[in-house]
């Protein structure tokens, strides 16, 4: 596993183990391993400037989750992790892209896109997994605000999308990597409900016991937010560019892809703020 530490690697490992399954998780640094627990998880280091370091890590795999980081350089990140798992003998490779990602409608789509045309041609079956935002990223962006300030602000002006909770990914993930019935299929993972800002805010205020507002905010407002919050100038016009197709209805779905593939109902929104309710007030 490739992006083990992160979000969605976090999750997938968790599920995986749940699930019974022998885990490899590969990071740049051993010193940076987040929460993957040696006794459980085989760590190992590597990185795409060593390619001896791609070979060991694919070395005895069957299955490689494939998450790359969101860089411009997307393609060479897949390109040099395929043909480690080509020459070691990777029988299946599942890419997480995101939600549009066969549009190429905007650079983070091309990217995905791309690294996605390097695993069909590989000749190994694959899966690609298109989740939606996450639940979570109102946690990491927005906690801050709806804390202090009993409001939330986001360039979505009344755009509805269905935000879907790591967990459920993580989940999805984990069993098409111990299946064989999801191979070459592209898998669209959205959350259970479709809902716009607005309804979100209403939701804030019902779970968390105050007023919540939701403000619509320019652009330009949003991109100085990001690069004063210290987002390279390249990685925030690349949000900002996310946050116009949503913008559009563009991710507005619903794909049902959660209780299909995993027999469980969807994670909520609702269910997850009530989870979370801490992180959006005062202590």
């Amino acid at each position: 596993m490739i992006g083990a530490t992160g979000a969605i690697g976090t999750q997938t490992v968790r599920h995986l183990l749940k699930l019974g399954a022998t885990v490899k998780a590969a990071v740049r640094s051993k010193e940076k391993i987040g929460d993957l627990d040696p006794q459980l998880v085989e760590v190992v280091e590597a990185n795409t400037e060593n390619r001896g370091s791609l070979l060991r890590a694919c070395s005895g795999v069957q299955r490689l989750f494939l998450l790359p980081p969101m860089i411009p350089e997307m393609a060479q990140f897949c390109q040099a992790w395929t043909e480690a798992a080509i020459q070691e003998g990777v029988q299946h490779i599942v890419k997480l892209s995101g939600l549009g990602t066969e549009t190429e409608a905007i650079d983070l789509f091309r990217w995905h896109r791309a690294g996605e045309r390097i695993v069909e041609s590989s000749g190994v079956p694959w899966t690609f997994l298109r989740p939606n935002s996450f639940h979570q990223n109102f946690v990491a962006f927005n906690s801050q605000s709806i804390r202090e300030q009993n409001q939330f602000y986001l360039p979505l002006a009344d755009a509805a999308w269905s935000t879907v909770d790591t967990s459920d990914i993580g989940s999805v993930a984990a069993r098409t990597l111990t299946r064989d019935d999801l191979l070459n299929q592209s898998i669209e993972i959205t959350g259970p409900d479709t809902l716009t800002n607005i309804q979100i805010a209403n939701l804030f205020s019902e779970i968390l016991g105050k007023s919540i507002r939701y403000v619509p905010v320019s652009d330009e407002i949003a991109l100085a937010g990001m690069l004063d919050g210290g987002m390279p100038d390249w990685a925030a016009n690349a949000v900002l560019d996310l946050y116009r197709f949503i913008r559009k209805g563009s991710s507005a779905q619903v794909s049902g892809a959660v209780p299909r593939i995993t027999t469980n109902a969807a994670i909520s929104f609702r269910e997850f703020v009530e989870k979370n309710k801490a992180a959006f007030v005062q202590t």
